[in-house]
């Protein structure tokens, strides 16, 4: 099930962030259903801060089933390369990892990445994305348990 993680020593880009228990997309676990919800989830309000009309598209389209497919897979590797090409460090694989704090071997967890842009986009709503009103029904008590 998704979790809260707040490491120490705090990183102002991501003070806490929501976490996954199991590894999300290609070769991951993909053994939750929460865990997967909130990736597509992330990855669809990533979408609404997209710039580009491609990408915008394409993270818009990240279904919103808490079971892992194609596209999903897809749009996490499309989100770090992006990452990549914009110059910040990070492994594009097309998984989302559970970290167990800000880095791994000195590269920031996918999922940090993540929770940072939609912390910086949804300033007014973090960290109760449940009152976004695209949260999916199913990960609305999700997060409210977890704050």
């Amino acid at each position: 099930m998704p979790h809260v993680l707040a490491p120490k020593p705090v990183l102002a880009v991501a003070p806490i962030f929501f976490n996954v228990d199991a590894s999300v997309g290609n070769q991951g676990a993909n053994s939750n259903a929460g865990d997967i919800l909130l990736v597509q989830f992330l990855l669809k309000l990533t979408g609404k801060l997209a710039v580009r009309p491609d990408a915008r598209a394409k993270m818009l389209a990240t279904p919103q089933t808490g079971k892992i497919d194609a596209t999903t897979i897809e749009n996490i590797r499309f989100f770090q390369q992006s990452l990549k090409e914009a110059g910040r460090p990070v492994t594009v694989d097309g998984r989302m990892s559970s970290a167990k704090g800000y880095f791994f071997s000195g590269t920031p967890y996918t999922i940090v990445h993540l929770n940072a842009i939609v912390r910086t986009g949804f300033l007014k709503q973090w960290p109760r994305l449940q009152d976004i009103p695209e949260c999916p029904p199913t990960l609305r008590p999700i997060l409210a348990s977890i704050l």
